[in-house]
């Protein structure tokens, strides 16, 4: 793991410490990732979204524009987050589940295996 500053990705508007970000990550402007965040290869993080501290974003995540991801949030393994969804606190989302555009997932919410959420649901 390579610790990440905003001089290595000039586009992040604010990357806290002991966060590391691997190469190849494709990043939107106006991004605020959190301390202790670990993102790797094969994520896409849209414009304006706001990571909190201590996530992990991993293996073919997309994060849409405007997306806020809370704190201590798992998003691995194939999943797609809709553009202004706002993921709470200690939530899990894994195996290709899908997100849509204004979904409101609530906090310690666990959704796995090909899950299909759709536009502005409550998922709580």
């Amino acid at each position: 793991m390579l610790p990440t500053t905003s001089r290595l990705l000039p586009s992040v508007a604010f990357v806290g410490s002991g966060t590391a970000v691997a190469c190849g990550v494709l990043v939107g402007r106006g991004v605020f990732v959190g301390r202790g965040v670990l993102v790797t290869l094969g994520v896409f993080v849209g414009l304006g979204v706001f990571v909190g501290r201590g996530v992990l974003v991993t293996l073919g995540v997309f994060v849409g524009l405007g997306v806020f991801v809370g704190r201590g949030v798992f998003v691995i393994l194939g999943v797609f987050v809709g553009r202004g969804v706002l993921v709470g606190r200690g939530v899990f989302v894994t195996l290709g589940v899908f997100v849509g555009r204004g979904v409101l997932v609530g906090r310690g919410v666990f959704v796995t295996l090909g899950v299909f959420v759709g536009r502005g649901v409550l998922v709580g």
